[in-house]
């Protein structure tokens, strides 16, 4: 998805692509700070000069070497996002963001809220999870579900270009896997 939304707009500066693709093992970097300032630099950097409200922003922590509150970097997203005529946010495994400390729907409702002050369209993926579902309109859901055979081919291919080990172990790994593949959800919101 990313891939062909950057080859489609590249050389259109007005169109502004942005993404974030959660894994569980790296929570240590998933606090919204971190989240919000990773959106704020993926379009700070889609811009031909640094943009007014990211050099304030940077100005008054730049001394105390602290890092802005979420809400001075929701704001300067919003600035920035306004920047572009049209915007893309893709957020990929939302349902691998880090839950504790409220993250996980503190984003989702950054996003949310910033969809509706600009008009990004976003584009999410998570597993079912009615904490993340809930949080949307089913008219915006597309459910996706890979059949045990389309995993099953997908494993094969990619373990057969692994490791001796790992094709040893080709027939538990594509059967262990294959058998807790469990749908995805992919969540739209158009602006």
């Amino acid at each position: 998805m990313v891939d062909q939304l950057l080859d489609q707009h590249h050389d259109d500066p007005s169109v502004g692509i942005a993404y974030i693709y959660f894994n569980f093992r790296w929570t240590n970097k998933q606090k919204l700070d971190d989240l919000l300032s990773s959106l704020l630099k993926q379009l700070a950097e889609g811009q031909s000069s640094v943009p007014d409200s990211v050099k304030e922003l940077y100005g008054r922590y730049v001394e105390t070497q602290r890092r802005p509150p979420e809400q001075e970097l929701l704001e300067a997203l919003r600035n920035v996002a306004s920047l572009y005529s049209k915007l893309f946010l893709v957020v990929d495994a939302l349902d691998e963001c880090q839950v504790s400390d409220g993250c996980r729907n503190a984003f989702i409702e950054a996003l949310i809220n910033l969809q509706a002050s600009t008009g990004v369209n976003l584009f999410m993926t998570s597993r079912f999870i009615p904490e993340i579902t809930d949080k949307f309109d089913k008219k915006d859901w597309l459910e996706i579900r890979a059949t045990k055979a389309d995993v099953e081919r997908y494993l094969e291919y990619h373990i057969r270009k692994s490791s001796h080990t790992i094709r040893e172990m080709e027939e538990d790994i594509t059967r262990t896997i294959s058998d807790t593949v469990d749908g995805m959800c992919v969540l739209r919101i158009l602006g």
